[in-house]
């Protein structure tokens, strides 16, 4: 095994990269930053492991990696995060390698048993389309076949986000929904774009608690072109494995700095906030300037999560129309409840006037006929 770094490294700039390559390792700052076996660079200097220890003492006993494993360095926490390369599954996705890895299996069983009713509801489609290609006509083995593919491929897609997602924290919300907000930075690399992101998902009962943290595994992807990514779905950790050692772990992995922001930034909605996408930070990232209400978030299923600042005033708008109906019609059915009232209030004393003028009558026609 040998070590290489670039110029500057050796002029004392900071490690932030280490990639490993046929046996090798390479260590670059962020602005020399290379994948060696995709862009080899020309000007390395061999160094000894004494001297990289040296650097990074954190890595003592971790340089026995596999073959294109990235270590990530950040300085700001302390953080040295060995990432391999995992053998995916299934239709690959973007290249991008998370700088903190989830590094999650998944439970298969586990994962399935917290959605138990879209399960009923995929195996109720398959055995419909498998009794009707087996007593209707045979083309229905084609929609059989292409359901049970095209699900097996997305259960083996959680499985490779679990993996390789970028491991970062999130907080529950909403217990009684099973909403979390997640916080995350969905630069494609350059610059800082930074948001929190709420999602209902589901989770095993006793994580089901108003302020609970979790790890999340988070999957990116973008289908617009942006400098940022435009889809990130939080995966919780406990979702995907049972194992009570691998999710302290994945706890413990995240910088406490990062709850304490997470959680400021959930102080600031009045209300429960919407599923979607919230940008924080603006003035001091990369989203300054940029015209936020017209991103297209991706969004799959039923979120709303492609609700723009301008739709969410017409939702509080019809929302506050609600209340006011709401609130018209307590107020019609009091003032009903009122005028019966008055009503019989009002019958009762003219019956007892009535009464009243009866008893007179027949005092005075009882005293004309004495005399």
């Amino acid at each position: 095994m040998k070590i290489f770094t670039t110029k500057d490294i050796t002029e004392g700039a900071e490690i932030n990269y280490i990639y490993k390559h046929k046996e090798d390792w390479f260590a670059t700052t962020n602005e020399t930053a290379f994948s060696a076996d995709e862009k080899p660079i020309d000007e390395v200097y061999e160094v000894s492991e004494e001297y990289l220890l040296s650097r990074i003492p954190k890595l003592s006993g971790q340089l026995d990696q596999p073959d294109k494993t990235i270590i990530n360095i950040d300085y700001t926490t302390g953080e040295v995060n060995i990432n391999k390369q995992h053998r995916h599954i299934g239709i690959p996705g973007h290249f991008a390698r998370a700088t903190r890895q989830a590094n999650i299996k998944l439970n298969f069983l586990h994962y399935i048993s917290l959605r138990k009713e879209k399960l009923i509801k995929k195996t109720f489609i398959a055995t419909a389309l498998f009794l009707a290609s087996y007593f209707v006509h045979w083309i229905f083995w084609i929609g059989f076949a292409g359901f049970v593919i095209y699900n097996l491929l997305t259960l083996f897609a959680t499985k490779n986000g679990h993996l390789s997602g970028d491991l970062g924290p999130a907080i529950v919300i909403d217990a009684d929904n099973s909403k979390i907000m997640a916080m995350t930075d969905m630069s494609l690399g350059a610059g800082t774009f930074p948001i929190v992101r709420s999602k209902i998902i589901p989770l095993p009962t006793k994580y089901k608690k108003n302020g609970q943290r979790l790890a999340v595994a988070g999957v990116f992807q973008n289908t617009h072109k942006y400098n940022h990514w435009n889809f990130y779905l939080p995966q919780p950790v406990v979702s995907a494995t049972k194992d009570e050692a691998v999710i302290r772990e994945s706890m413990g992995r995240i910088p406490n700095s990062e709850w304490v922001k997470l959680e400021s930034e959930i102080r600031k909605f009045d209300d429960l906030p919407l599923e979607g996408y919230y940008p924080i930070d603006i003035e001091s990232t990369d989203w300054n300037g940029m015209d936020l209400e017209n991103i297209h978030w991706n969004n799959f299923g039923k979120e709303k999560a492609n609700i723009t600042p301008a739709m969410r005033e017409r939702e509080a708008e019809r929302a506050k129309l609600q209340e006011s109906k709401k609130e018209f019609k307590n107020s019609w059915k009091k003032l009903k409840s009122d005028l019966k009232e008055i009503k019989d209030d009002t019958m009762k004393e003219i019956r007892e006037d009535n009464k009243k003028i009866d008893e007179e009558y027949a005092e005075k026609k009882k005293r004309i006929n004495k005399k």
